[in-house]
Order: C-alpha cells, then sequence, then structure tokens
C-alpha cells in the first residue's frame, strides 16, 4: 500500500492536513507550544526564592542538605532534530479498513514535524526502508512539513527488519548536538538497539523511542483456528489462539520490558503508541510529561 493511491489518500485527507489538524486541536486551550526540539543544559544552583516555579526545584540537594535550590539552566535553541522512521515489513501490518503501523508512524512523524517548524525549530527526516535510507535535511521553514509529508507518502514499508542498523548507518547526519525521534515498532531489535541508542547518546542526542504497536500486538485477541505468519520472517504457526494467549502475552511483556531497559540505559525516553488511542491523546501524554520534567 503507497500514500499515493487514491483511497487511501481520501482516508488521510492529506498527511500533512491530518497532522496539523491533530497537533492544533491538541493546542487549543494552551497558551504557548509545548517545549519540544530546544535543548536545555545543566548550569548551576541558587537558592529558592518566593515565586520559583516548584518543579524547578532540586529535591535531591534538598534530601541531602535540607536547603531549597532552583536549577538553572543554559538554553540552546534551534537544535536540529531528526525524525526516523522504519519502514520494514512488519510496518505494514493494519486493520480491515488499510491503516497500518506505518500510517501512524508516519502521520505522528508529521505531527512531530510540525510542532518543531512551528517554534522554528529545523526537522529533517530518515526513512529506513529495505532498500536503504530516503532523508531530508533538517529546515525550520513550514514547506518542511510539505516535503516530509510528501516523502512518507512515497514509501512502502518492506524488506526485513534492520532498523537500529539503519539508526548506526545514519550516524554520519548526527554531527551536532540535537533531539532524534525514532518511531517504529522494534521488533527483532532487542539484541541490536542498545548499541544503536548508545551511539546516539556518545554523539550527544537527545533521544525519543516512539514504539508503534497495534491492538492485535498488544491483546492477541484472535479466535478460533487460525493461521499465524510473522511480520519480519516467513515462518506460519497454525494453532487455536487460546493455546497461545498467555504465552504470547508473557512474551510480550518480557519484549516491552527489554526495549525500556535499553532506553533507560541510554538515557532516552520510551514512549509506547497504542495504535487503539488517538494520535491527539498520544501526543498529550507525553508532551505533558516531558513539560513535567523540564
Amino acid at each position: 500500500m503507497t500514500y499515493e493511491q487514491p483511497a487511501v489518500l481520501s482516508r488521510l485527507e492529506g498527511l500533512e492536513l491530518r497532522a496539523r489538524r491533530i497537533v492544533e486541536g491538541w493546542l487549543v486551550g494552551r497558551q504557548a507550544s509545548p517545549y519540544l526540539g530546544a535543548a536545555t543544559e545543566f548550569a548551576s544552583h541558587r537558592a529558592y526564592v518566593t515565586g520559583d516555579e516548584p518543579r524547578r526545584l532540586d529535591w535531591k540537594v534538598y534530601a541531602r542538605t535540607k536547603r531549597l535550590v532552583v536549577k538553572q539552566f543554559h538554553e540552546e535553541t534551534h537544535l536540529p532534530c531528526w525524525i526516523v522512521v522504519d519502514a520494514s515489513r512488519s510496518m505494514r501490518y493494519g486493520d480491515a479498513a488499510g491503516w497500518s503501523k506505518f500510517d501512524h508512524a508516519a502521520t505522528l512523524a508529521v505531527c512531530f514535524a510540525y510542532l518543531l517548524t512551528g517554534q522554528q525549530d529545523p526537522a529533517g527526516l530518515i526513512v529506513a526502508t529495505g532498500g536503504g535510507l530516503r532523508v531530508a535535511a533538517p529546515r525550520a521553514q513550514s514547506s518542511q512539513v510539505e516535503q516530509i509529508a510528501r516523502l512518507l507518502q512515497a514509501c512502502e514499508p518492506a524488506g526485513d527488519g534492520q532498523f537500529a542498523a539503519a539508526i548506526r548507518a545514519a550516524a554520519p547526519h548526527w554531527s551536532r548536538r540535537g533531539l532524534v525521534i525514532l518511531i517504529g515498532d522494534f521488533l527483532d531489535q532487542e539484541d541490536s538497539l542498545p548499541s544503536a541508542l548508545g551511539e546516539l547518546r556518545g554523539r550527544r542526542q537527545e533521544t525519543l523511542v516512539c514504539q508503534v504497536l497495534h491492538g492485535d500486538e498488544l491483546e492477541f485477541p484472535f479466535e478460533g483456528l487460525s493461521l499465524f505468519r510473522g511480520l519480519e520472517t516467513p515462518a506460519e504457526v497454525e494453532s487455536d489462539p487460546r493455546a497461545l494467549r498467555r504465552a504470547y502475552l508473557e512474551n510480550l511483556d518480557a519484549f516491552l520490558a527489554t526495549i525500556r531497559k535499553a532506553c533507560t540505559a541510554a538515557g532516552a525516553d520510551h514512549f509506547l503508541v497504542d495504535m487503539r488511542a488517538s494520535l491527539a491523546a498520544a501526543l498529550t501524554r507525553y508532551l505533558g510529561f516531558r513539560h513535567e520534567r523540564l
């Protein structure tokens, strides 16, 4: 399936337009755009004074010294953000209406690009396909959102899952400090993801891992004798799902725990994107979490 098919374009109403509606709806009632692309670096402490925001208090210092101090930061604005999207075969999985994990990931990518360029931060795109990398260099102009949407619409998910390898192959693009947003399902990447995230950390990239999973993958709701085909391999299994459900869900929990552990070890944020929830809700949850940490 490609984004250029008329039926898909009709459903999307244009990838860029869909993303803009999601983001603008999310921003309704907010006083300012979320702090996303700019980076901060700790500078020093100073004594707390009335009127300081409580979230700036350093509670670790208070626990040691019983003194209220606030953290001060150097701000580095307009740092480049690279959005990296997995376009391997497993991202083709979707619902009966034709909405796939790749569709969801692509829309999320354009949402982030819209947010970033809206606050004058350069956003770039790397799509990891079976045939290599497709790249749009970071730019802050509003037209960049259209370019990113167009590149994603031209991509067809295919090939084996080599997302972590693609991240390492893109290392030359991480030439200066910035933000990297990884969007994919990370299937079969448990062993290779830690080194890829370590490479990003070594290059001083703040990293967000958005793991997109379909409701079927999270619930295993199947009933009756079924034929299961591997998303990244040609393996097939015919079985009664009821005999597999408990073991599958246990393996899923272990898989997600491994991905979260790899993210924590590399200082990256892990954000599970459940396709059963709206992208507006997903953005609210993540950006609210990020705002509370700053």
